[in-house]
């Protein structure tokens, strides 16, 4: 029986996902002390740039070479939008490897779950949030901004 508020049957995948791993919940638990390790040195080096640290530090997470959306330069020069970036490039790791080490899931589910789990990623990205991408703020609120809008103004 389909339903029709849910065609494409993702509700039941993710069930199906979530069932498989709260089989061995603990299993993950290695992956996720990985993960909270690498958002903390994100946030530290955040905190460092912004103490006035000039030194440069190896990125913790990068985008794929194809990967177009962090193509502005302050995706890498501007520390907070450089954390930002990294720390989403984690957490999309993380999710898409939690999907991809669960066991107890067919290969054609699993195909599925990764499609959708890879468009929500995708969808979340800040570069899909105007106030999030720095691209948005020289067109808004940069000189070249045509109009003057409420709080782009320098004070």
């Amino acid at each position: 029986m389909n339903n029709p508020f849910d065609p494409f049957g993702v509700g039941a995948m993710s069930a199906d996902l979530w069932r498989a791993m709260l089989q061995d919940p603990g299993e993950s638990l290695p992956e996720q002390a990985e993960l909270n390790r690498a958002l903390t040195e994100i946030a530290l080096r955040a905190m460092s740039a912004a103490g006035g640290s000039t030194e440069p530090l190896p990125a913790v997470a990068s985008p794929e070479p194809n990967d177009r959306r962090f193509a502005a330069e302050a995706w890498s020069t501007n520390p907070y939008f450089d954390a930002l970036k990294q720390a989403y490039l984690l957490a999309s790791k993380a999710v898409l490897e939690a999907v991809e080490s669960a066991e107890g899931i067919d290969e054609a589910t699993r195909r599925r779950i990764r499609f959708f789990t890879k468009q929500l990623l995708d969808a979340m990205s800040p570069t899909n949030v105007p106030w999030l991408n720095p691209k948005w703020w020289p067109r808004r609120c940069g000189p070249a901004a045509r109009t003057s809008r409420p709080g782009c103004a320098t004070r």
